[in-house]
């Protein structure tokens, strides 16, 4: 692979501020580049580079002066190509801070917070989230109720139940978000409003997001589907496709929300905001009223990308679950275009490169859960031992940490491939199920 005329190879050690990568020596899917070409603005672009690559191709005629950096600029030197890494080994320590360059970019300068603390532990932190997510299931079952009925809802009661679930993302978001897991097909609605908002209130927090704007981003994000109220039940637990005049019904959901919110007194512009447009796309092609560009508001799209993350990772009446490995490729490819390359980017950064719930083959054969991870050891994550090298299931699921595991049994525990849960026939929610059983029985 070499570059093309007018552009110019150079080593990721020597690259600098400013330049415009346009290349890289492996595709670009097998990094955590989500857009072909960009400029190199900051410390964390330079540390991705170099942990993913060994060299770049740069187009000197679109580089830019480069601003202050927030860090040194890194001294040239020239050494000899190492032996190539793959993405695996060579995935890069992620951002934890986006800018606001576009429609879509969300971030909070100054105000990032970790995706998880590694303390509490995760056994630690599942008590708080278990009872986290009983309360706003019991406000949500109330809530629907109420507003079924024509009843006003006081929105205190909403941030009430939100601010439960918040606590426990602040405590370990993993560990809550890993709840996601259970799953009940006669409430698929309610489950998954409270698996969004799970994953808002940790991807908002992850932005910078703090206070009465967490909260209104939370509350929206655990009532964007109330619209489906007055949806008929036959066509919300309808196998295979839909045909044109139901799916119709199905998009009326987003404005019968819009009014259902105007029973909410004092509800926030932001969760209202997200209650009637968490279905629109930035590059025009979502609904009720096809918004596109910056006229979709920067709060719908935090809970769109939340939203559809967790619809694909679930089983869904006319559609299986995908892995959050496989549901994490397909938002590499339209996440961009639908939500903004930042915004995408930031949600691949506070997911991870192993996504909480997802199986990984060890060096030894071993199987196992990824139950945690922190933006320092995306590589390294805490995993629930599913199953030994010999192919035996490990009964007591204990948790291992990849990083702290000791240098002499380092290669043994090393990540070696993602698994689909049909692959090695596991069920993840029944797993989850068992696990909680066991913790609290």
């Amino acid at each position: 692979m070499g570059c093309l005329m007018s552009r110019e190879k150079v080593l990721v050690e020597d690259l600098e501020y400013g330049m415009y990568v346009t290349e890289l020596d492996r595709p670009w899917l097998e990094t955590d580049f989500l857009f072909q070409g960009f400029v190199i603005r900051n410390a964390e672009d330079l540390r991705r580079l170099q942990a993913q690559c060994e060299w770049v191709c740069i187009d000197t005629l679109r580089g830019e002066d480069p601003e202050k950096p927030d860090s040194p600029k890194p001294g040239k030197r020239k050494p000899e190509f190492k032996k190539k890494q793959t993405p695996r080994q060579a995935a890069a320590p992620s951002s934890s801070q986006g800018t606001v360059q576009q429609a879509g970019a969300v971030s909070r300068p100054g105000k990032v917070a970790p995706v998880a603390p590694r303390e509490p532990n995760f056994n630690k932190a599942l008590p708080e989230a278990v009872q986290a997510r009983k309360q706003v299931s019991r406000f949500f079952n109330e809530a629907i109720r109420d507003l079924g009925a024509g009843r006003s809802m006081g929105f205190e009661r909403a941030r009430e139940a939100v601010s439960e679930l918040e606590q426990a993302v602040s405590l370990n978001a993993n560990a809550t978000i890993w709840l996601n897991n259970l799953r009940r097909e006669s409430e698929f609605v309610a489950a998954h409003c409270i698996n969004v908002s799970a994953l808002t209130l940790g991807f908002a927090r992850h932005l910078g997001y703090e206070g009465d704007e967490l909260h209104a981003l939370g509350t929206g994000a655990l009532l964007h589907d109330i619209g489906f109220l007055d949806t008929p039940v036959e066509i919300l637990r309808k196998p295979g496709k839909l045909t044109d005049d139901e799916w119709k019904v199905v998009r009326r959901h987003a404005e019968k929300g819009s009014e259902l919110a105007t029973l909410i007194p004092g509800i926030p512009s932001i969760a209202a905001n997200v209650i009637r447009y968490h279905h629109e796309r930035l590059n025009g092609r979502g609904y009720p009223e096809g918004l596109a560009g910056k006229d979709v508001p920067r709060e719908a799209l935090i809970v769109a990308i939340a939203d559809v993350y967790d619809a694909m990772t679930g089983e869904q009446p006319w559609s299986p679950a995908m892995s959050p490995h496989g549901t994490l490729s397909v938002l590499r490819q339209v996440s961009p275009q639908e939500f903004g390359s930042e915004l995408a980017r930031e949600f691949l950064n506070f997911i991870g490169i192993y996504p909480v719930s997802t199986l990984v083959e060890l060096a030894s054969g071993a199987v196992g859960m990824v139950v945690s991870h922190t933006p320092k050891t995306r590589l390294s994550p805490v995993l629930m031992m599913l199953r030994n090298p010999r192919g035996e299931d490990v009964k007591d699921r204990p948790l291992v940490d990849l990083a702290n595991v000791g240098e002499d049994e380092s290669d043994q525990w090393q990540i070696t491939s993602v698994l689909e849960p049909e692959q090695v026939g596991l069920d993840v929610a029944s797993i989850t199920a068992i696990y909680l059983d066991r913790l609290f029985g």
